[in-house]
């Protein structure tokens, strides 16, 4: 399956976690727009000034007003409402009525993130696509635009027109340190001689998780990541569902 196909007939539904975290694959949206193809994009947290922030991303995109929709999740505490995220995931999908659903991929690098992918998988019937944010809690610095395993998952390159889209969003979140966050990641990956290519490269692949009970990741990485804190307030939230 490709990935990055374009077409006219698909209707693709982006959820995110979070304002701000359509950056990860705001050059993709943009390019589906600017071919015509009917986008909706979705984030079940918000404040008001969070919920501006990613309204104004979306014009830079593209995306219309009446393709947004915004859910109100206290952000850091998805996981304790698995429940209530899993109905609004399918209220969404219902209304929405996509070809293509995509969300921040089941990694370990944020508990909303995981949780969200967790509602999706029980909420929509068909594959979905995952994009990669960032992974994994246990590490001091996390990875940024690249899965678990980087083999995994199709590589996209952002076309010009895409990329000033792209960067031309990370001013639009004055109120997060996503600007700071990403500059400093970029100076880090370079000073240890392996830059990263968060500006010009996007990822998808398709929906990968096995089960929700143990971590999606290498051996040697999952072992570190079951001794968190956050793995830990994952398992007891997962006690008695089904994988």
């Amino acid at each position: 399956m490709n990935c990055f196909s374009i077409d006219p007939n698909d209707h693709w539904l982006f959820v995110f976690a979070h304002p701000d975290d359509e950056i990860a694959i705001a050059g993709w949206i943009h390019h589906l727009v600017s071919f015509g193809v009917p986008v909706t994009c979705a984030w079940a947290h918000q404040t008001r000034v969070r919920r501006k922030e990613s309204e104004d991303a979306m014009w830079i995109l593209g995306v219309l007003p009446e393709d947004q929709h915004f859910g109100d999740f206290p952000d850091g505490n998805f996981v304790d409402h698995l429940d209530q995220l899993t109905e609004w995931a399918e209220s969404l999908i219902n209304g929405v009525e996509p070809t293509r659903v995509v969300t921040g991929a089941f990694e370990q690098g944020h508990l909303d993130h995981d949780s969200l992918n967790y509602s999706i998988k029980q909420a929509w019937k068909g594959t979905y696509l995952e994009f990669p944010l960032y992974h994994a809690f246990c590490n001091v610095i996390q990875k940024i635009n690249t899965f678990s395993d980087p083999r995994s998952g199709q590589n996209w390159e952002i076309p010009p027109s895409g990329q000033i889209a792209k960067t031309s969003l990370i001013d639009c979140y004055p109120s997060q340190t996503v600007a700071r966050n990403l500059k400093l990641y970029r100076q880090l990956t370079k000073f240890k001689g392996d830059p990263a290519d968060i500006d010009h490269i996007e990822k998808l692949r398709l929906h990968t998780v096995v089960d929700f009970l143990n971590p999606n990741s290498s051996p040697k990485l999952a072992k570190r990541i079951l001794k968190t804190k956050e793995w830990k307030r994952w398992m007891r939230a997962m006690e008695g569902r089904i994988r």
